[in-house]
């Protein structure tokens, strides 16, 4: 006789826990499984015997057990990843060199360089145009020259002409000489002249190697010189734009970026002091006060700009003084609105404070109501 409570479990649906597969849901997006903690389930009967394919509908809403996860989730953070990869292995970088990219940035090659720098420099031929016709057309010239600088490529300041520096390290001991081999070693005609012509030939292979990489070096370098000239260039004569629109301030930005490739370059030195004498701030004056020093070292004996340099060297101390007074009034005045602003909640103001200057140096302060 059987027992009741036994055939009560038996007639329980079991579960098989390697037949179980997470739904559609679960299989996409953060809870995906990674490839490693997949595991292939064992052959089974029912449903899963037919594959991988097989789908057992579920609830309302969900595309059942098994199906494949549905392309327009709504899940595409990794869309694009492997045209980007693409993207790259197309263009030439130079390892090594910190860029936009991270360890590697994109480097033009020597004739695209070339091409970029005519049209800049056609672009620019096109701005000088439109600044000097008459009359002037500044808003043309100005996009010209934004036109030409856009289309001149980066590339790495000036090399420095300071020396390399010295070695830090003592050379250690020299390695001893190998030990000859003994004997006399007998080779054919044939043999010796094998050897030297694979020996000839390796010289004139490394000769050529050396050449060709040294003609491509200095290539690029002339290229590279070019471009930081025509930049420079754009930059100034942007600058001379800003200066005919009355915007001081924009032309000596401009012409701090020509000084920033070149800082003796004269023509942006005397374009920016002038803009800075203009502009007029304390801050201004001492920068067109250090430029106008600079020129004095830089112009040549009887050069027409060096006695206006002189000139406003001698009147440039003055203007400073009177500027720093009225940006120190100016201060106080902001300070002594703010100290009444909080003050005056209290019923006081800054007027009842009085300060008296010392014998010895130092002030005192006193409140008078």
């Amino acid at each position: 006789m059987s027992d009741p409570k036994q055939d009560a479990f038996a007639s329980l649906p079991t579960f098989d826990a390697t037949t179980f597969e997470p739904p559609a849901w679960a299989q996409t997006g953060f809870f995906a499984p990674s490839s490693s903690s997949k595991r292939s389930s064992p052959s089974i009967s029912g449903d899963a015997a037919a594959g991988p394919s097989a789908v057992r509908p579920g609830p309302a809403g969900d595309p059942g057990v098994g199906a494949e996860p549905n392309s327009d989730d709504g899940d595409d953070d990794d869309d694009g990843g492997d045209e980007f990869v693409d993207a790259l292995e197309d263009v030439d970088v130079d390892a090594g060199v910190e860029g936009e990219f991270g360890p590697e940035t994109v480097r033009f090659t020597v004739p695209e360089m070339r091409k970029l720098l005519a049209r800049a420099l056609e672009l620019k031929a096109k701005g000088n145009a439109a600044f000097t016709a008459v009359p002037r057309d500044l808003a043309a010239a100005r996009s010209a020259y934004d036109d030409a600088l856009g289309a001149l490529p980066d590339v790495p300041p000036a090399p420095s002409s300071a020396p390399s520096p010295s070695p830090t390290s003592a050379p250690g001991p020299a390695s001893p000489p190998e030990e000859a081999p003994r004997g006399i070693v007998e080779v054919s005609d044939d043999e010796a002249a094998a050897i030297v012509a694979a020996a000839t030939a390796a010289a004139g292979a490394a000769e050529n190697d050396s050449n060709a990489g040294t003609v491509e070096v200095d290539e690029r370098a002339a290229v590279e010189a070019e471009i930081r000239d025509a930049t420079k260039q754009v930059y100034q004569n942007l600058g001379a734009v800003f200066v005919a629109l009355g915007e001081d301030a924009e032309a000596v930005q401009v012409c701090t970026k020509a000084l920033a490739i070149d800082r003796d370059y004269v023509k942006a030195l005397v374009r920016r002091a002038a803009a800075n004498e203009r502009v007029g701030t304390w801050t201004s004056l001492s920068a067109a006060q250090d430029d106008h020093t600079r020129l004095l070292a830089l112009l040549p004996r009887g050069a027409p700009q060096l006695a206006l340099s002189r000139r406003a060297l001698q009147t440039l101390p003055r203007r400073l003084a009177e500027r720093q007074e009225v940006e120190k009034q100016e201060m106080l005045g902001k300070l002594k609105e703010l100290g009444d602003g909080i003050l005056g909640r209290f019923g006081l103001s800054t007027d009842m404070f009085k300060f008296d200057k010392g014998e010895n140096g130092g002030y005192s302060m006193r409140f008078e109501q």
